[in-house]
């Protein structure tokens, strides 16, 4: 008899129990698109959304709800370079084509920054985020055993998608503009 309730205590004690699993947090995303009230300021039933294991994370020891609209406050660049995307070097092309991208893959990004100059075996584009100010300059360099001095320049900014090209001040387009100016009276008259 002994034997047979312990039998069956056993037996109940395996069926009730479940196995132990670590932590289990809601996961969502506010700026999905596809559903975007599954990640509300209040989980209702109405919404079909369970707690997932974190056992992917190693070490969770908490779940944490971030509330607010961090979400848009990553800067997108242009990130490309001539050597893997001929349209990177031409911003014109830049601008129709790519899309700028998400920095937050770069720890504190602030700037978007468009450097040309020799990249490998030739003059190529570079287009990317950075969390420094690298500046606007540009300068001439001479590699050893080169006979040629390479223009390269780096231009900085701080707005979203503000790298495609390098930005022309008005004092710029009206020297420009002014410059051309004989040229076209020229033409006109002819």
């Amino acid at each position: 008899m002994r034997s047979t309730v312990r039998l069956v205590f056993c037996a109940f004690l395996a069926l009730s129990l479940r196995s132990v699993s670590g932590l289990e947090c809601y996961r969502c995303v506010s700026t999905n698109s596809s559903r975007p009230f599954l990640c509300n300021e209040f989980l209702t039933d109405s919404e079909a959304i369970e707690p997932d294991s974190c056992d992917d994370v190693y070490g969770a020891k908490y779940c944490i709800k971030h509330v607010g609209r961090f979400e848009v406050l990553t800067l997108k660049c242009y990130q490309c370079t001539s050597a893997d995307e001929w349209m990177c070097e031409n911003p014109a092309l830049v601008i129709t084509y790519l899309e700028p991208k998400s920095c937050d893959h770069v720890f504190e990004a602030q700037y978007c920054i468009k450097t040309i100059g020799r990249y490998g075996g030739g003059i190529g584009t570079k287009r990317f985020c950075s969390s420094v100010d690298l500046g606007n300059y540009c300068e001439y360099v001479q590699q050893p055993g080169d006979k040629l001095e390479y223009r390269t320049c780096v231009y900085t900014c701080g707005s979203d998608g503000c790298n495609p090209g390098t930005s022309i001040s008005a004092s710029k387009l009206i020297i420009v503009l002014l410059s051309a100016l004989p040229s076209i009276t020229y033409l006109l008259l002819r």
